[in-house]
């Protein structure tokens, strides 16, 4: 009895504290509510396209421009599993990552953390929100903003099948550059002897000469070959002879082998196309990509790539005959397929009047 008399006691004389402690709390809390609308939040990946496996940053930027510090804002977004937080196991589906803040008057704070791209994919991130809470009240304040990643499909260390079929005096094999390519601008360098007058890249020279200095700047280009390869991936499903799992297995192989064999044509020069008979996510029934050379021309195929959805799109057959009513000539085509038949063989044939072609069972 005397033990309860003293914490009730001791109740009271806290009680005037305890109060006092909630109503400040709630006054912070109301006023929160109305200052974490004047944040300003922007969240990025720190590069545009990786290959599968490999790591990227999230980096996040949160600012307070007011006079006022808030302290626990925690700002919530959803990621997709694919992209692996270091030092997180993770489900399937999303998961919800919470980053708390502590955040001082007029304080940009950033923040990054390490993804390990799982799985091939367009993975895109566009809003986060802070949820405020008090006894009264509740807010919850969105964030809008765009930052998207495109995973390539895995790199292969050896490519067996892309041999050169069509080799002239064995230049196919080298990896020096063979002609430059005026259209694909790669960047700028200094001046050279023996560089032609209109290489020369007027408005960089502009900037990078100081003080009356002249520092002559001249366009690079990327390098191409004689070596032209067309690339054809047949999405076909026969679903008598594999199964849903084989059949995305073997097809995301495919890619694999695809991306390997541009990416080997970029560091050798090489002009690469591209075409398959996928759904992609935006809707179309097939992919289709030119014989081009240059850095910019093999991003954009990769980008194509890690938007593949893996589904049957167009006729296979359809596919090949618009390569062939195309005039495609003397180019290697590599036709990648889990079967045949005779409309594919009849386009095949078609192919081969003008082109070397080689097929490539999955």
């Amino acid at each position: 009895m005397r033990i309860l008399i003293i914490l009730l006691k001791l109740f009271l004389y806290l009680l005037p504290f305890i109060l006092l402690f909630l109503t400040v709390r709630e006054i912070y809390c109301l006023i929160k509510i109305r200052l974490v609308n004047k944040l300003l939040y922007s969240r990025e990946f720190s590069s545009l396209g990786v290959f599968e496996e490999d790591t990227v940053e999230i980096i996040e930027t949160l600012t307070n421009p007011l006079p006022v510090p808030l302290f626990n804002v925690d700002v919530e977004t959803y990621i997709h599993s694919n992209l692996r937080i270091e030092g997180r196991d993770t489900s399937e589906g999303m998961q919800l990552v919470i980053s708390r803040f502590q955040l001082p008057p007029f304080t940009k704070l950033t923040r990054t953390y390490k993804v390990k791209c799982a799985h091939r994919g367009y993975y895109i991130m566009t809003t986060a929100t802070v949820l405020t809470k008090s006894i009264f009240a509740e807010s919850v304040k969105s964030f809008q903003f765009s930052a998207e990643l495109f995973v390539y499909p895995k790199l292969l260390d050896r490519i067996g099948y892309l041999s050169p079929v069509n080799t002239v005096f064995g230049e196919s094999f080298t990896r020096r550059p063979v002609v430059s390519d005026p259209f694909s601008v790669a960047g700028v360098r200094d001046y050279m002897h023996g560089d032609p007058f209109n290489s020369v890249n007027f408005k960089a020279t502009a900037r990078s000469s100081v003080g009356g200095n002249v520092n002559i700047k001249v366009n690079k280009y990327d390098n191409c070959s004689d070596r032209i390869i067309m690339f054809y991936l047949d999405f076909t499903h026969d679903s008598e002879k594999t199964t849903g799992a084989e059949y995305e297995n073997s097809m995301e192989s495919a890619l694999s082998l695809t991306a390997s064999a541009v990416q080997m044509a970029l560091e050798n020069g090489y002009k690469v196309g591209y075409a398959a008979n996928c759904r992609m996510l935006d809707g179309r029934q097939s992919l289709s990509m030119p014989i081009m050379s240059g850095k910019q021309h093999v991003s954009e195929l990769l980008m194509e790539m890690s938007k593949v959805w893996l589904l049957p799109g167009c006729s296979f057959p359809a596919l090949l005959d618009n390569g062939a009513e195309a005039n495609l000539k003397e180019a290697e085509i590599y036709i990648l397929t889990t079967c045949m038949d005779e409309n594919t063989d009849e386009a095949i044939g078609k192919l081969k009047r003008y082109n070397t072609v080689k097929v490539v069972e999955l």
